[in-house]
């Protein structure tokens, strides 16, 4: 089987579509890291507006030196923290450790806020396969009833589709906000 001039226009018809896509999805640089400056209260009420609970967290002491952890919950005399080797001498139970609130300067959550990443993903994948779809089923795009491109075509469409989706993936999570880092007030 020889590959006839429409097939390569469908070929190129698929790959400029491709190419526009991943062009119109240029990635925009994520916001920086908000810094927010706020007494305990303001702390307590932010991280459970924002459902900050359960994050993984970078606490500056207040003598200077660092734990890295997960937030557990916020309590009015402390942060509850996963037990680990740098808590330890917090520990309140096998697997929490409760900080004092006086010890700590600030507290900086890691990770993205949102689900940008994930709502962009399966945006363009659908995208993306409805245009390829699009073009395999109008009237000119092929003229193959046997061989092995009755299998390449539709494949290389839906592995096409999945590339432009995990970059739809990696742009809304390049652009979603950082999670914030707040300095706490005495």
């Amino acid at each position: 089987m020889t590959f006839t001039v429409r097939q390569r226009g469908f070929t190129a018809k698929c790959l400029a579509i491709w190419v526009v896509a991943a062009s119109i999805c240029e990635p925009a640089r994520a916001a920086r890291r908000e810094v927010i400056k706020t007494d305990w209260n303001g702390f307590e009420r932010r991280v459970s507006e924002q459902k900050l609970e359960g994050r993984k967290v970078r606490i500056q002491l207040a003598d200077g030196g660092e734990i890295k952890s997960r937030l557990i919950r916020t309590a009015g005399n402390g942060v509850v923290l996963h037990a680990n080797r740098t808590t330890s001498q917090w520990k309140t139970s096998k697997n929490e450790a409760l900080l004092p609130r006086d010890q700590i300067r600030s507290v900086r959550f890691e990770g993205h806020l949102g689900h940008r990443g994930l709502f962009a993903g399966l945006a363009s994948f659908g995208a993306a396969l409805g245009v390829g779809s699009a073009i395999a089923i109008s009237q000119d795009a092929l003229d193959i009833s046997e061989g092995p491109f009755m299998i390449v075509i539709p494949a290389v469409m839906v592995a096409g589709s999945i590339g432009i989706g995990v970059a739809g993936f990696l742009i809304g999570r390049a652009t979603s906000p950082l999670a914030p880092e707040f300095l706490i007030e005495r």
